[in-house]
């Protein structure tokens, strides 16, 4: 046998037995993503921890997200970060994102805005949407970075763009102070709506507030009212103030006592800005009207 084929024949070994360790790790990978989809958690944890030590990403990934909540194994800050990072490593979006997050509360490893904002800026590089808007508040912030809001509006706006109901939200807020770009209540409501569809109960109330006072749209009280009342109805505390005045006067909605009263109540149990203001007029009302049987 020539040296030449002995070579190739090497080759081809080493080759065949790449192709079978892949398939295997990938085979265990899969399946251990079954299991752990299925809340499985105690039968997934061999496979794919099996799968991680042999360098698949995807379960370095997984184990990373299970140590980090419990499941299946104790909760373990340090391991979490441990296999964060060798997925990070190999350009795993969310494990960099993960492991960004991981410096910034400084859990599993020290606190470090400066190694948070490098992973947390890989992973947005690569278009995660969680990514990105963490950046945008970052830099709205000056939280790890020098305060910016161009870069802040930027990295929202792409967030914000992928459908990330939150980053709607900021991208609402940016525009209605004009920062980092030039004041306009219009593009603000645009923003505001998209996340208020997504339930965000602070855009709801923001897009009511921008109906109920013509700011960015056409006036339009019986909209802000419905606005108003989606927040309200998910325990938005300054909603609930809000629409408890406007059934007072009967704006948006038709004139109720016992309904103002009711949403002031709740108003004054979450503290809100005009929770106790409003129960004053509602009392007062109650008692002069006698509306409220």
């Amino acid at each position: 046998m020539t040296l030449l084929l002995e070579k190739k024949l090497v080759v081809i070994f080493i080759v065949f037995v790449s192709v079978f360790f892949n398939t295997a790790n990938a085979d265990n990978y899969i399946e251990g993503e079954k299991l752990y989809k299925s809340q499985n958690y105690q039968s997934a944890l061999p496979l794919i921890e099996t799968a991680a030590k042999n360098g698949n990403r995807k379960a370095q990934y997984r184990l990373g997200v299970m140590y980090s909540h419990a499941y299946g194994v104790k909760e373990n800050k340090e391991e979490a970060v441990k296999w964060y990072r060798k997925a990070a490593e190999q350009g795993h979006v969310s494990a960099q994102y993960n492991l960004g997050v991981m410096y910034s509360k400084g859990e599993g490893v020290h606190q470090d805005d400066a190694k948070a904002l490098y992973w947390m800026l890989k992973s947005a590089v690569q278009g995660d949407a969680y990514a990105q808007y963490n950046l945008g508040v970052m830099y709205s912030k000056g939280e790890g970075v020098h305060q910016n809001d161009a870069k802040a509006l930027y990295w929202t706006l792409k967030s914000a763009a992928q459908g990330d109901a939150d980053a709607q939200y900021h991208a609402g807020v940016l525009y209605t102070s004009g920062k980092g770009a030039k004041q306009s209540d219009k593009k603000a409501s645009e923003w505001y709506e998209k996340a208020a569809m997504q339930g965000n109960a602070n855009a709801q109330f923001n897009l009511g507030y921008l109906y109920l006072n013509g700011k960015g749209v056409e006036k339009n009280a019986e909209t802000a009212a419905a606005w108003y009342k989606k927040a309200a109805l998910q325990r938005h505390a300054d909603a609930q103030a809000v629409l408890s005045e406007l059934y007072r006067t009967g704006t948006g909605v038709p004139q109720d006592y016992r309904e103002a009263f009711e949403w002031a109540t709740g108003a004054k149990k979450r503290a809100a800005r005009w929770g106790c203001i409003c129960w004053d007029v509602c009392m007062i009302t109650e008692k002069v009207s006698g509306k409220i049987p």
